[in-house]
């Protein structure tokens, strides 16, 4: 699995089948010490769950353990890999195929991925024998992905000077004492670094319910954030897209994407909510910097039944984005 909260939930719900029937699972991810993985491993599993880069540590394929490979594969027969785009858009080719080279040749390989660009296509084809494709489409999407309907998506066209000012707004109602205070929200921010600024405001406007997940805080500190935010103790989270795919809490009531991703992983943010049967609610601001993505932005809305706003069809249109003859 691409992230270790990815791989923490596999676990999770791993247990819950394996244990019944004597089937142990173990999990090893980074951000964590070795030590203990190293100890659980060697106790004997039948299921291991692994972010690449510790899978490597564990395998000492990047040669750098003192007492060498903690685990071997030759008796592996099965290979799953969840999440295959986002582990190759994270950089991840590399130790994939090195992974799978120390595995037994007659091990079956179930590769998953939610998009289908030419570098996974390349990737599949190299680690794959014999393979059966199978493709789950949701409407008329085809290869693209498509949003759920259950999500209303609203998006703002706005200035970049007048962006905190519409964020602010749409929080108005989360205050303490406000109507929608104590529900729980993600806003995703394209950086750690405006993650923190966006979050050191957010404690300003709306006290201790905020928290944070990016690659700057450790592992104790993002499943302490995961754990709270389940709870309800946090109910506002700004992160990063290493919460885009995977996390699934109930009752996220919204989404606020502070920038705009890129069209894949703005699908993938906003189906954090609307899960399992629920209605969810999901807010972008968008500004002239992304207008390269705003024909794709418009696809998305239209393919879901959602309200395109007249500036970003105006941008789509080439009127210049801001419905006026002024120059970006």
């Amino acid at each position: 699995a691409p992230t270790r909260e990815l791989a923490m939930q596999i676990k999770s719900e791993a247990d819950k089948f394996g244990a019944p029937i004597g089937c142990r699972a173990v999990a090893v991810y980074g951000g964590a010490p070795k030590w203990g993985q190293t100890r659980d491993l060697q106790a004997g599993c039948e299921v291991v769950i692994a972010t690449p880069g510790r899978m490597m540590d564990m395998l000492d394929l990047h040669g750098a353990s003192w007492t060498g490979a903690s685990t071997s594969l030759k008796d592996c027969r099965v290979l799953v890999l969840d999440e295959a785009d986002r582990m190759l858009d994270m950089g991840f080719e590399k130790d994939i195929r090195a992974i799978v080279a120390q595995l037994p040749t007659d091990h079956q390989t179930l590769f998953f991925t939610a998009t289908w660009p030419k570098a996974v296509q390349r990737v599949a084809a190299d680690i794959l024998n014999a393979a059966t494709q199978v493709m789950v489409t949701v409407g008329s999407g085809g290869e693209k992905l498509t949003a759920n309907k259950a999500v209303t998506q609203r998006v703002q066209v706005v200035e970049a000077r007048d962006k905190w000012p519409a964020f602010e707004k749409l929080l108005e109602s989360y205050k303490p004492g406000g109507v929608d205070a104590g529900k729980r929200v993600i806003v995703f921010s394209n950086t750690k670094r405006d993650v923190n600024w966006i979050a050191q405001h957010c404690w300003e406007l709306l006290g201790n319910c905020v928290d944070t997940i990016s690659g700057d805080r450790n592992q104790k500190e993002r499943e302490s954030v995961i754990r709270r935010f389940r709870e309800g103790s946090v109910t506002i989270v700004i992160a990063t897209d290493v919460a885009a795919r995977g996390l699934d809490i109930n009752g996220i009531e919204r989404v606020i994407n502070y920038d705009f991703p890129g069209p894949d992983d703005y699908i993938h943010r906003i189906g954090r909510t609307g899960r399992a049967g629920s209605t969810g609610a999901a807010d972008t601001l968008f500004t002239s910097k992304e207008r390269k993505h705003a024909k794709e932005l418009v696809r998305i809305l239209t393919d879901a039944a959602q309200e395109v706003p007249e500036e970003l069809a105006r941008m789509v249109g080439g009127a210049g984005g801001w419905g006026s003859k002024r120059s970006w």
